[in-house]
């Protein structure tokens, strides 16, 4: 995982409606007779409410599903539960779940530049609740522990208040990842994730960090998903993802749903949390377009989630570089890492893609410093859609799960790989962003590495994700996501066969994942 702490815009909007799937009842009482007769007033006022019933059974939620898309959220009374549309947006409380064929699905809050968190209970007599980045780049767990600046308002985990017994396993642990690292210690005690029933897990409490905590972000903490071979300090302390699918009788799947945030239809330059979900045991179908395959590819290795990456192209360029540079020392998808990576030399690659296209005399100038993230790219809130119009779409191909010779490929459009950040007032160009118009500052979510490639959040941001570690593969299909404000959307191609080029050097290099996954180091 990697996170950076680029700080969500100000103009953002972070209010939404909460959801719920609980179901109201309504009370009611024998109507006042006097003399064994019914008021004509009462008789009126009863038929209009069983027509008034009637009629917003059938009328109101067409209304509602329309209402919600635009960021209002209408209730009513006397008819019985609404659960409003996945995509909207949500404030996440403690219990809210649901189930879809024994299968759970729990909300996730967040944004692309800082995360994206689920709920997870720690204790039972004195439970205390904590939003969890979920992170399938590691497989630790572990929980703030003592005061941090970055945390704000949000407590951190009192080991001694629950009135819990919690084993201290006695082994100190910490872990680095790409950017920032935490150290601490191991305990044992009940934890629980969404509605599950609560488990033995083992978890990490943080007692240090460095760059691992972001300002105004959710979580206090970080849900390693990855396999058990990668747990810190050694794999026989297990995960917590192992103990609660274990105890509940789950299958080894879980998905998820990440959503960018997305432009108010009512305010046009502010923006409106989506959030996402995941799902735990199984497939949401709710959450991805049912009417296109999921697309999967194998996990070559069971560490992280390990996968094929066959070929990338920047719009019609094609990088025609080995797979074995994409692909050494690995290729994972990682949740928890905010930008797509990629080797050094790929990378370079792909930058010379983009300057090419951009000598093509289109109406924006792109400076040499905004590809190697030294200077941000400034745009007027209100023309926003200009920006992305004027970018390629980056394609990712991956081999397929059961035919080595066919590969599907990832529509990687700009409102994913355009990171929207904080701009000061004093970095505005007054040619570019007028002194009383708001201005978006973007950022390059494409970056360089050592070596092995990333599939970060922001390329997960335009698909539903699943992680089949029962069958050993990654899936991806089109999510329900809501990008009305978009004209590119995210979409999968294929399976298509690979070129003879690819062709060339699967035949050498890319069906050899021992020579690709060399390294044991953890992100």
């Amino acid at each position: 995982m990697d996170f950076e702490s680029l700080i969500p815009p100000n103009h953002t909007s972070t209010a939404s409606p909460e959801c719920s799937d609980s179901t109201s009842t309504q009370s009611t009482s024998a109507p006042n007779i006097t003399s064994g007769i019914l008021s004509p007033l009462m008789l009126l006022l009863t038929l209009g409410g069983v027509a008034s019933r009637l009629l917003l059974s059938f009328a109101v939620p067409t209304l509602i599903a329309s209402w919600t898309h635009g960021s209002i959220l209408v209730f009513y009374l006397g008819v019985s539960s609404i659960s409003a549309h996945p995509m909207q947006p949500f404030t996440m409380t403690e219990r809210q779940t649901s189930t879809v064929s024994s299968v759970l699905t729990i909300p996730l809050k967040g944004w692309p530049n800082t995360g994206y968190c689920a709920t997870m209970r720690f204790g039972e007599n004195k439970q205390q609740i904590f939003c969890m980045i979920v992170d399938t780049g590691s497989s630790n767990t572990a929980i703030a522990s003592t005061p941090h600046t970055a945390l704000g308002g949000m407590e951190f985990f009192d080991i001694h208040s629950t009135g819990d017994e919690f084993i201290n396993v006695s082994k100190s642990v910490g872990v680095t990842y790409s950017s920032g690292e935490w150290s601490g210690y191991l305990v044992k005690g009940k934890v629980g994730l969404g509605d599950l029933s609560m488990v033995e897990g083992v978890f990490a409490l943080i007692t240090s960090s460095d760059k691992f905590f972001i300002e105004r972000a959710d979580w206090a903490g970080i849900l390693g998903l990855a396999y058990r071979s990668l747990a810190k300090p050694e794999p026989g302390v297990g995960t917590v993802w192992d103990s609660v699918r274990e105890t509940n009788g789950l299958q080894d799947v879980f998905t998820m749903q990440l959503c960018p945030p997305r432009e108010s239809t009512l305010f046009p330059g502010t923006f409106v949390r989506q959030g996402g979900y995941m799902t735990l045991g199984g497939i949401n179908t709710s959450l991805y377009h049912t009417n296109k395959p999921i697309h999967y590819t194998k996990i070559v290795e069971e560490r992280f989630f390990n996968v094929l990456l066959t070929d990338i192209s920047v719009g019609d360029r094609k990088l025609n570089i080995s797979c074995k540079e994409f692909n050494t020392d690995k290729t994972i998808v990682d949740s928890g890492t905010t930008d797509i990576y990629f080797p050094e030399k790929v990378f370079e690659a792909i930058k010379d893609c983009f300057t090419e296209y951009f000598k093509g005399g289109l109406p924006i100038v792109v400076p040499e410093e905004f590809w190697i993230g030294e200077r941000k790219l400034l745009w007027q809130a209100a023309h926003v859609e200009e920006i992305y119009e004027c970018f390629p779409t980056i394609h990712l191909s991956m081999a397929d799960h059961q035919n080595s010779s066919q590969q599907f490929t990832l529509a990687i459009v700009p409102q994913l790989y355009l990171r929207q950040i904080d701009v000061l007032v004093r970095e505005a160009d007054p040619a570019v962003c007028p002194p009383k118009s708001p201005c978006d500052g973007f950022t390059f979510g494409v970056k360089p590495r050592a070596q092995g490639t990333v599939i970060g959040a922001n390329a997960m941001l335009g698909y539903y994700t699943v992680f089949d570690r029962e069958k050993k593969r990654v899936g991806f299909a089109e999510s329900t996501c809501d990008y009305r404000n978009s004209k590119a959307v995210p979409a999968i191609s294929g399976p298509h066969p690979r070129g003879k080029f690819v062709l060339h050097i699967v035949s050498s290099c890319c069906e050899m994942p021992q020579l690709l996954l060399l390294s044991t180091r953890g992100l």
